[in-house]
Formats: structure tokens, C-alpha cells, sequence
């Protein structure tokens, strides 16, 4: 498949990867759509401690499922998704809350799609089986493009910014 690898600040290339395999609990997606985040471009332009080139970064992405591994429940071939980014420990008090934004290993050490996990710059990607049992995979309706459900995840951030200012009609 076709991957932009991250090789260091300021450098990424269109390279020929292996194509992901799908594992147990896990989920292979066929990325439709990747929206260019300004961490990606941070990421891009200096660096990272959490993204050890080489690396596929890129997390604001919508898919659809093309193989699911074994003991996965709930998705099937064709499932149109998007991708929540953080992949919690599972273990954490917050994790046990439902809040895997807020899992010390994410905010430490970014435990993330596109930063410790290969992201979406690439034809296909693997949700990890944490994530996988975390609900990281949201489906969407086919009706939404795929230009447009990439971005529900940037969205998201800006409700969570918004509701941290009180915004109000008028």
C-alpha cells in the first residue's frame, strides 16, 4: 500500500509499506478520508517524543471497515466509521470512568492513532484491540462524506473548547 511516511522534522515521502495485518480483536480499516491536523503539522515541522520515524501520523480520519479480526463483535465488512484518536490504558481510574482522553498514558505518552499507533496517512490503517474494546470506532451513515465525517473529530475539539467558555445563544 501506499503510506506518507514521517521521517523526521520536515521530511515525509509516499512510500510502498506492507498493507497492516488484521489481528486478534483488531479491525482493518480502508482509509476514505484524513483531514491534516495542526499537530500533524507540528509533528511535520519539529518533531515529536511519542512519533519515532519512521512512522505514519494522521488521526482525524473516517473509514471503512475491510476485515475484522477474530472476537470482534459489533462491526462488520463495509462499515462506513471515524476513528477516536486516544487509545486508554483500560486499566486507570479514568479508563474505568470512560474518560481515555484523560488516561495518563495518553496525555504522557500520547497513546494515540498516529503517534504510538500507525496513523491514517496510508491506505489502510489497524485500530488496535484496545481500542477496539474501547468503542474507538464510531459508525457513521453512508449518507455523510467521508470528506466531512474526517473532520467530526476536529469538531469535537471545539464543542470541548467551547463548553469550557460558557458560549450561549445571542
Amino acid at each position: 500500500m501506499k503510506a506518507a511516511v514521517y521521517l523526521g522534522p520536515g521530511q515525509i515521502e509516499v512510500r510502498e509499506v506492507p498493507t497492516p495485518q488484521c489481528g486478534e480483536g483488531e479491525v482493518l480499516l480502508k482509509i476514505d478520508a484524513c483531514a491534516i491536523c495542526g499537530t500533524d503539522l507540528r509533528v511535520y515541522q519539529h518533531g515529536h517524543h511519542a512519533v519515532t520515524p519512521p512512522h505514519i501520523i494522521g488521526h482525524e480520519v473516517s473509514a471503512t471497515v475491510a476485515e475484522v479480526g477474530p472476537g470482534v463483535r459489533g462491526y462488520e465488512v463495509g462499515d462506513r466509521v471515524i476513528v477516536v484518536t486516544e487509545i486508554g490504558c483500560g486499566l486507570c481510574d479514568w479508563c474505568r470512568q470512560g474518560k481515555q482522553n484523560m488516561c495518563p498514558d495518553v496525555s504522557q505518552n500520547l497513546s494515540a492513532i498516529g503517534y504510538k499507533y500507525p496513523g491514517a496517512f496510508a491506505e489502510y490503517m489497524v485500530m488496535p484491540a484496545q481500542g477496539v474494546r474501547q468503542g474507538n470506532l464510531i459508525k457513521v451513515s453512508d449518507a455523510l462524506p467521508p470528506e466531512e465525517a474526517c473532520l467530526v473529530e476536529p469538531l469535537s475539539c471545539v464543542i470541548n473548547g467551547q463548553s469550557y467558555l460558557h458560549i450561549s445563544p445571542g
